[in-house]
Parts: C-alpha cells; structure tokens; sequence
C-alpha cells in the first residue's frame, strides 16, 4: 500500500506573499496618488502614480482570490471538509470580527476629523461607532451604523465563496474530473477562462457598480467567485497548468501590451483617430 505525499507548494507561498506585498504598496500609494478619491489624503500627490498603480487595477484582488482558491484545493488533499470550514472561520472571521472593532475603527474616526464631521475624542465616537442603533452621524450610516469592515472586505468575500465551494464540492469535483473535460487541452481551456471572464466584464460590470458590502455586489461577486473556482480547479486540472507554465512568456507580453495600450488611451494618444471616425463615413465602413 502506497502512501500518496504531498509536498508544500512553496511558489505558492512566495506568490501570495508577493500579492500582499504588492496590496499594502498600492493602498499606500492612494494615500499619494493624484485625484483618486481615498479617506485621507497627503497635501503632496502625484500624477504620474497614476499610471504606475493603474497597472494592477484590474487584477491585484483577482490574483489574491485565485491563490485562495488554489490554495483550497491543496488543502483539501489533507484536511476534511469540516476541518477546512473551521480553518477558514478562526483565519478569516476572528480577523474579520477583530479588525472591525480595533484596526477599522481609528480609521474611520481620523477620517471623519479631516472632514470636521465631530470634535476630537475618541472613546466617544467609538461608543458610537460599535452601536448600530447610535444616531450619530447618521448619514454616514451602512446596514449596520458606522461600523464597518472598510477594506477588510476581502475576509467576508473569502468565506463566503470558501463555504458555497465546499457546498457544492461533489458536483464541481465530479465536473472536473469528467472524461470530457479532461480531454480537452490547455488552449481551449484557457480561452473558455477568458471568455467567461469577458463576458462577466461586458454583461455585470455596466450594470453592477463595486459597492464591497457582499449583498448588492454582483460585478465583484461574479469576478472573483470565478476567479477562486478557476483557483481551486487548476490544481485538479493538470493541462491547464501546464499550459500556463508553457504560455507565460507570450502571456507576459500580451500583458504588457495592454497595459501600454491602456496608458496611451489615458493620455488621449488615439483621440486623433476617434476624431477621424467621427468625421469620416469611409472610416466607419
């Protein structure tokens, strides 16, 4: 009898280490950046962040969902589904439960002072703020007063998506490991994540605006759940790993050409040919 061993996934680890990473420079890098809306502001900001953090705008939290959805995968190898549920809770709620009372709280308290919305003091306003039924404030309020989870939004999201995974766990492992599926190659595959990607891009995000109170978030929802089931599968689908592994340098490219492509869009650098579409019938045919 064979003893099947599985070895820790140390690229992973560096990947999500490297994915914080790059999160805590971006967030303080709004504290900098020149006319984006963040609570608190430095007297001294900068245009040309802009272009810099536009860079992972698009994909800084995808990457972490899809690490998280990976790394589900892994642990399902060794863990039982009840034993990943309460894994998940003590790492994701407690933290969640905690930063909200602790971490978010003088966050939202010097925030409201740069707006000279209350006078100094903070014991006060955190009375207020931990009770759902205080009216101070009051248009200020969410679902449940001024408290908040603020950008610890990640957590909730995470559970959520961790707990339907593992509700739906036989279907998508059954899925997954059909004959079919299985055959098909890396390439279709791929394309069939973007394609799905694409259309959750086209068809929620004009309709849906990112609101990150986990009920009216659909766009996120839609992106992210995708994302974190793409995640999970890659590690019980070995073609499309591979193919990953293969394509990475064209990928890398193709990366880096949109991002130039949306740089020079964001200076107006293809206004010239708008101009002429707009003025000229033989451009439009």
């Amino acid at each position: 009898m064979t003893q099947e061993i599985h070895v820790r996934r140390y690229d992973i680890d560096w990947l999500r280490c490297l994915a914080f990473l790059l999160l805590i420079f971006y967030h303080v890098g709004m504290y900098y950046v020149f006319d984006w809306g963040w609570h608190i502001k430095s007297a001294e900001q900068s245009v040309w962040l802009q272009d810099v953090m536009v860079w992972s705008n698009q994909w800084r939290m995808s990457l972490l969902f899809f690490i998280s959805g990976l790394v589900t995968s892994l642990a399902d190898h060794k863990l039982s589904h009840w034993a990943i549920l309460k894994e998940r809770s003590s790492r994701l709620l407690l933290p969640l439960i905690f930063g909200m009372f602790v971490i978010v709280a003088p966050q939202v308290y010097y925030e409201g002072l740069t707006q000279d919305l209350f006078e100094p003091g903070y014991w006060d306003f955190w009375l207020h703020y931990i009770n759902p039924n205080s009216e101070f404030l009051s248009d200020h309020h969410g679902p449940i007063g001024l408290l908040t989870w603020n950008h610890l939004w990640f957590l909730p999201y995470l559970w959520c998506y961790s707990l339907i995974l593992l509700a739906i766990y036989p279907w998508i492992t059954q899925v997954l490991s059909h004959r079919l599926l299985q055959s098909i190659n890396g390439k279709c595959a791929l394309a069939v994540l973007i394609l799905v990607m694409l259309g959750i891009w086209f068809y929620l995000r004009p309709n849906y605006p990112v609101t990150h109170d986990l009920f009216n978030d659909w766009y996120s929802h839609g992106k992210y759940f995708w994302v974190f089931v793409v995640g999970f599968a890659l590690d019980k689908f070995p073609v499309l790993w591979q193919r990953l592994i293969e394509c990475r340098r064209g990928l890398l490219i193709v990366a880096f050409m949109c991002y130039v492509f949306i740089i020079m869009d964001r200076h107006q650098m293809f206004q010239p040919l708008a101009d002429l579409y707009t003025r000229s019938n033989g451009v439009r045919l």
